[in-house]
């Protein structure tokens, strides 16, 4: 009796020896593969930008990689819709991350508001001093305005807003560009390819070199909120690293770090 008691011991510690060895090698594959396999993001144009200085801090404290796709909101849904591998999408707005969520896309649960951008009229060659209750007149010397997409990019949808609520302008004598995201829109302004354009406050601040007379803050009133919604995909291998650098992303440093490039912050 005393011979079977020991060997039932003997088999019942190498059984435990075994789980232990065999847990213990998952765990570090898992580990590897989150220290190994890059962070996929696709982000908005508007904030690709601040969100490369934000990646940098977050692998150097880290140790993970991040692989960053820009594009305009519109497009970046669409890619993600039809299947592209990202882990996490950083929009631009809030209603194509509900429509993911709706689809069943998302880990609903991680659905937050990084940032609220703001709307800016940006006309080089003037001298701002706008009295918006009065509407913004649009001289003759403006020509041609630049914005972005509205189907694409919600700051072109917010600047369509804007033009029909705010502004006062004979629309027989001025022409439109419009870019794929805002980041062209400010581009064609910049290059002088418009006289003026409706912006992001955030290619403003990152410029650091437009003169602060030349543009003005759009009111809120004059178009709906430009909220910014983050959210993880469903299909994401890197759920617990997503959800990490959604954490990091919250921290009282970066949302000031994001406020200094001229976004609210929830």
């Amino acid at each position: 009796m005393i011979g079977v008691e020991i060997g039932s011991q003997v088999r019942t510690l190498a059984i435990a020896l075994i789980t232990f060895v065999v847990m213990s090698e998952a765990h570090a594959v898992q580990n590897h593969e989150i220290r190994s396999t890059p962070l996929r993001i696709a982000v908005a144009t508007n904030f690709a930008p601040i969100l490369d200085e934000i990646a940098h801090e977050f692998t150097d404290a880290t140790r993970i990689e991040l692989s960053v796709i820009t594009g305009s909101t519109g497009k970046l849904y669409a890619q993600i819709k039809n299947g592209m591998d990202v882990d996490l999408f950083l929009s631009a707005d809030q209603i194509r991350v509900r429509r993911l969520v709706n689809d069943d896309l998302t880990i609903s649960d991680t659905v937050s508001t990084y940032a609220e951008g703001r709307l800016v009229w940006w006309q080089p060659d003037s001298q701002q001093d706008v009295d918006w209750q009065k509407r913004l007149k649009v001289g003759s010397d403006v020509k041609v305005i630049a914005h972005a997409q509205p189907d694409l990019a919600p700051y072109g949808l917010a600047a369509v807003q804007a033009l029909s609520k705010c502004f006062q302008l004979d629309r027989s004598n001025i022409g439109f560009v419009q870019g794929e995201n805002v980041g062209q829109a400010y581009a064609y302004v910049a290059t002088g390819n418009a006289d003026a354009g409706l912006v992001a406050l955030s290619n403003i601040k990152l410029a650091a070199t437009v003169p602060r007379q030349s543009y003005s803050l759009v009111p809120d009133a004059c178009h709906d909120p430009i909220k910014q919604d983050a959210v993880v995909l469903r299909t994401s291998q890197n759920v617990i690293v997503a959800r990490r650098f959604l954490e990091f992303l919250f921290t009282e440093e970066i949302q000031q770090r994001i406020a200094k490039y001229g976004y609210q912050i929830p």
